[in-house]
């Protein structure tokens, strides 16, 4: 089944999760999570590694935010970015202990994948949660969705934990110091209450 296209400002009324306005919104969230990020890499500036590292922290609120650094050097020397964002509606009586294991073959994963520079995991204020996933370019990017682990994790838990997901295609063509230039280009919709599951996509510039 192929994706609906959806117009800049078009809007479904039965499936709010499409509203044009969460792209601002989540931006917005996309930048901030950048901001931290470039926090956590001047930390590591003084005490290069080569090795994966994995920071947890709690926002001013209390909450919860993982950042995850593949690649040190490369988010402190590149001037250019694909980047993903994920923001997935989640169906808070699933079980999350698969998820968990799933989580830890990932880490792995992203230790061996040259491309993948940071992997960001945010708490939202309605209990939710946001990904931030950098990548040196965009066959980077491409190659990690060809992952096996990725994307057994995609098709076996998303529906599984998801009522809905928006995913972004976004650039930062500027170094990681500069998150407000991060650029929005695509947001792609599932919706996994229907079967075949529903997708739409929707231009942003």
């Amino acid at each position: 089944m192929s994706a609906l296209a959806l117009s800049a400002d078009e809007r479904i009324a039965h499936k709010p999760f499409t509203h044009p306005a969460y792209s601002k919104v989540e931006a917005r969230m996309l930048r901030y999570m950048l901001l931290r990020l470039c926090q956590v890499v001047e930390t590591l500036a003084s005490t290069p590694s080569s090795e994966l590292s994995i920071k947890e922290m709690l926002e001013p609120d209390g909450r919860y935010h993982r950042v995850i650094i593949i690649q040190a050097t490369e988010l402190a020397a590149r001037t250019s970015f694909s980047v993903v964002g994920f923001f997935g509606q989640r169906c808070f009586d699933a079980d999350y202990q698969d998820a968990d294991a799933r989580d830890k073959m990932l880490f792995d994963e992203m230790a061996a994948h040259s491309g993948l520079c940071s992997y960001s995991t945010m708490e939202l204020t309605n209990g939710d949660y946001g990904n931030c996933v950098l990548f040196k370019d965009e066959a980077s990017k491409n190659a990690w969705g060809q992952s096996q682990v990725h994307e057994s994790a995609v098709k076996e838990l998303s529906p599984r934990f998801y009522h809905s997901i928006r995913l972004y295609n976004a650039s930062l063509n500027a170094p990681l110091l500069e998150p407000h230039k991060l650029s929005l280009e695509q947001v792609r919709y599932l919706d996994y209450t229907e079967t075949p599951v529903w997708t739409a996509v929707r231009k942003l510039h």
